[in-house]
């Protein structure tokens, strides 16, 4: 159980409304468990949504890649929830089945391409150990423009992020996506 409470509209002060009619406007319904936990703060919560929905609709770096290097964050923090919530959007990106049920073995799997492996390789490293080693940045910038590379650095960061207020707050997979997913 959530060890914070997912405040609705009317549990907001008047004065605060509008960023959640702003949240339910923007985001898929119902309502991920994330940002119903970020209403919290409300006065952040503009901030939060914002970010996020940049990072996916503003960028030139490939949404495949994008959706495999969230889910290697999400592997490698141990966070089933990123992996759940984005495993519909990794495969509308082109991410296989597949490829999906061996995240663990990346490396070693012919799945991946090297491509792959580099990003991937490089979300594992920034969300175990912040930096990574000089070798996976090269790897990355072999495939990656300079735009690509900062935005997957973004995007990593963000996720990164994300797992660390999914895990301390103990925010549980919502029952539709288990729906979504089988």
């Amino acid at each position: 159980m959530s060890r914070l409470p997912f405040p609705g509209r009317d549990d907001l002060k008047p004065e605060d409304r509008p960023i959640y009619d702003r949240l339910i406007a923007e985001r898929p319904q119902p309502t991920p468990h994330i940002f119903r936990v970020v209403a919290n703060a409300p006065k952040l919560l503009g901030s939060f949504i914002s970010y996020g929905g940049d990072l996916r609709h503003k960028t030139v770096l490939s949404p495949r890649l994008r959706e495999l290097a969230i889910m290697t964050v999400g592997q490698a923090a141990n966070i089933k929830y990123e992996i759940v919530h984005h495993t519909a959007y990794a495969k509308a990106a082109g991410v296989t089945q597949a490829q999906i049920e061996n995240l663990d073995h990346f490396r070693t799997s012919e799945l991946f391409p090297p491509i792959d492996k580099a990003v991937m390789q490089y979300a594992k490293e920034a969300t175990l150990g912040v930096n990574v080693a000089d070798e996976t940045w090269t790897a990355v910038r072999s495939f990656l423009s300079e735009q690509e590379a900062t935005e997957l650095v973004l995007n990593v960061a963000w996720y990164v992020a994300a797992t660390r207020v999914i895990g301390p707050l103990k925010i549980e997979i919502e029952e539709f996506m288990h729906c979504l997913n089988e």
